[in-house]
């Protein structure tokens, strides 16, 4: 080491280690102690190798209990909403007029529905329009229908310019012509609609209401 060389600070010897910062010629840069590197990255790797056993389990253990919750969280939110379809779906009853005809009778049904409709779904249902369900025959003395209660009319824009539709709720009725009475429940998923329905929001319509 030569006399009086000037002293390097802990990151010029650490620029002259790298090859970023070349010393002066009289500097006395020391070698690089690769066996207490070595030492020193072991003990790091040991603590943090050890940490992270210590940790991951409660890692993985706070995911599963996490999913755990939310599986249950999502249980208790399908059996909320079958719970409030079966619900809305119990069936509403009432007789036929005396002497009333086929399509008094369906009217009076109608009117029916509508009125159940604005009472607990929309303050705008309308009387609904009912049609004789898939398969019924409409002479026989106990019939199921389609019906629909209209909420709003819908008119397309832009590209649907032209296009009408009707947003409803939709019911299935069922009329016993020769019995004087009749029954009708919300249904779900709407009878006929094009969609594939989730099974977990399928709810059997009462028996009342099946033809």
């Amino acid at each position: 080491m030569v006399k009086d060389a000037p002293r390097l600070s802990r990151w010029e010897i650490l620029g002259a280690w790298l090859n970023v910062w070349t010393p002066p010629r009289d500097a006395h840069v020391p070698p690089i102690p690769w066996r207490k590197l070595a030492v020193g990255g072991l003990l790091t790797l040991l603590v943090a190798g050890g940490a992270l056993a210590l940790i991951a389990p409660r890692i993985d253990d706070a995911k599963e209990e996490r999913a755990a919750r939310e599986q249950r969280e999502l249980d208790q939110r399908w059996a909320a909403r079958r719970e409030r379809i079966a619900r809305e779906q119990q069936p509403r009853t009432g007789r036929l007029e005396a002497g009333a005809g086929r399509g008094e009778a369906v009217a009076a049904v109608e009117a029916a529905i509508g009125a159940d409709a604005r009472r607990r779904f929309d303050p705008d249902a309308r009387p609904a329009t009912c049609e004789p369900a898939e398969g019924a025959d409409p002479a026989a003395a106990r019939v199921a229908y389609d019906c629909l209660s209209a909420v709003r009319d819908i008119v397309g824009a832009a590209d649907q310019t032209g296009a009408r539709g009707t947003l409803g709720i939709p019911f299935r009725a069922v009329i016993d012509f020769e019995a004087g009475s009749y029954a009708f429940c919300k249904t779900n998923p709407p009878p006929g609609e094009q969609v594939i329905p989730d099974p977990r929001t399928i709810v059997e319509l009462p028996r009342a209401c099946r033809s």
